[in-house]
């Protein structure tokens, strides 16, 4: 079923194999977040899966404050 404004992720997944493909970007920029307590091997996946996206990225570390607050 698929919901106007909605997208195909079967296409967009498509396209970006393609953009992939040609070594070209699908962003300017992307913007990550997180806490990185304690840096570990999934962070590295996750921040280089981001960059894939993207030329430039920026990463968000949480505050401490919010990190005690949450955790």
């Amino acid at each position: 079923m698929s919901f106007p404004g909605s997208h195909d992720s079967h296409a967009e997944s498509d396209s970006l194999d393609s953009l992939k493909a040609h070594g070209e970007k699908q962003f300017d920029h992307v913007m990550t977040f997180g806490t990185f307590d304690i840096f570990h091997p999934g962070h590295v996946f996750y921040l280089s899966e981001a960059q894939k996206f993207a030329d430039t990225m920026t990463v968000v570390i949480a505050r401490d404050a919010r990190v005690l607050r949450v955790k």
